[in-house]
């Protein structure tokens, strides 16, 4: 029985489908400041966030205790999450990815590990798939025979944001502009229904009633199924609509960056109409394309879970046969070889605003201190808004007493 401490704080479903694994255990454990590692230690750690500052430091101190430990990668990448976002390394925090601080990271796919291998020493990558979308894949069965035109009427479109509503400030007013044009859009249509799935309360903001009660796929799933098209923000939600082989746009009017490609692309209100139409032809062109795009996204031809197995259990034997947790490249043989990319970029000039911490020459200290830093700030602006808060309730009950 191979025993595993999985550090989480709210991704347990990212772990959960491992539960299915025969002959692993795992104990989940909401690290604070007063964990450590007691007698006998896990064979090894499993998580999903290395870089909050309390998982950050529990692994760190794993390495020195020699005990394994592998991050699962919880979604497809953002450039705004990563370079833009308030929690990580665009404004000071840590950045995401960017080191890996587990000695292996499991992600979901070939187009994934390209773009971690170039942030990371490449023999940490290791290609699994996605598990918590296994039981998805293994029912749509994707193939070329269920990409066909939508000829159905009346369309129904499914519009979702993130499930965070938004990374940065910035995001937010894009993405209200967005969903707003999108409403008005679709008020001049009316043979055309819609699903709103919104995260925050981007719903009341623009007036549509909210189809998301809970923020899970088992409840996204069947929206998906029934719409003919589905526009979203960049998200996991890209992904699970490929799966379905449904048409998808990514909406984004910051035209940020993608790490992926789409078929279908929005970053202005003037595209909106042409690129509705496009949809519905649902262009077989346009259609391979995103079945080329998923199958670089999203590694299926192997189950995810099988693959998690594997990768635990030789990490585990390596660790015990070699005492030492250096791991070797491509453990699972199913890596594509992975070219560095040449340049004379310092992590200070990719994020300057984290570069102050790096001045401490101390390599582990610095990541440390930057998810420290960053946590509390983030915690002290909390406090303002309560003091703030508590202030105006002060006043209420003493100026506006019954």
């Amino acid at each position: 029985m191979i025993k595993a401490i999985a550090f989480v704080i709210d991704e347990h479903k990212i772990i959960k489908p491992l539960e299915q694994i025969e002959g692993l255990e795992i104990e989940y454990v909401i690290v604070d400041e007063t964990f450590q590692f007691s007698l006998p230690y896990p064979d090894i750690v499993l998580t999903v966030s290395d870089w909050r500052a309390e998982i950050a430091r529990v692994l760190l101190d794993a390495k020195t205790l020699n005990i394994p430990s592998l991050l699962f990668q919880d979604g497809t990448l953002d450039w705004i999450i990563q370079n833009e976002g308030e929690l990580y390394g665009g404004t000071g925090g840590p950045s995401h990815f960017h080191p890996i601080l587990t000695d292996k990271m499991a992600v979901i796919g070939h187009q994934s590990a390209r773009i971690i291998a170039s942030w990371n020493d490449a023999s940490k990558v290791e290609v699994v798939g996605f598990p918590i979308l296994q039981n998805e894949i293994n029912e749509a069965k994707i193939s070329r025979t269920n990409i066909k035109q939508v000829t159905d009427k009346p369309l129904n479109v499914l519009i979702t944001s993130t499930r965070q509503g938004w990374f940065c400030e910035r995001q937010k007013i894009a993405f209200i502009e967005a969903i707003q044009d999108l409403k008005t859009y679709f008020e001049q249509h009316k043979n055309i229904s819609v699903n709103w799935r919104l995260s925050r309360n981007l719903a009341e903001i623009i007036g549509v009633e909210n189809e998301m009660k809970v923020k899970e796929s088992v409840e996204l799933v069947p929206l998906i199924k029934e719409a003919d098209l589905i526009i979203s923000a960049q998200s996991t939600v890209v992904v699970e609509a490929m799966i379905q082989g449904k048409p998808v746009a990514i909406i984004d009017y910051l035209n940020a960056p993608q790490y992926y490609g789409t078929a279908w692309m929005i970053n202005a209100k003037h595209q909106i109409a042409s690129t509705i139409e496009s949809m519905i032809k649902a262009e077989p062109n346009r259609m391979l394309y995103q079945a080329y795009q998923l199958q670089d996204i999203l590694s299926m031809e192997l189950n995810a879970i099988e693959r998690s197995k594997e990768l635990i259990e030789k990490m585990v034997q390596f660790r015990k046969e070699n005492n030492s947790i250096d791991f070797p490249a491509n453990l699972l043989n199913f890596n594509e070889p992975f070219q560095t990319i040449q340049h004379a970029f310092t992590t200070q000039d990719i994020f300057p605003a984290v570069a102050k911490n790096y001045e401490i020459q101390k390599e582990d200290l610095a990541k440390l201190v930057t998810r420290y830093s960053h946590e509390n700030k983030r915690l002290k602006e909390e406090l303002a808004k309560k003091s703030f808060l508590q202030f105006i309730i002060q006043l209420k009950n003493k100026f506006f007493k019954k």
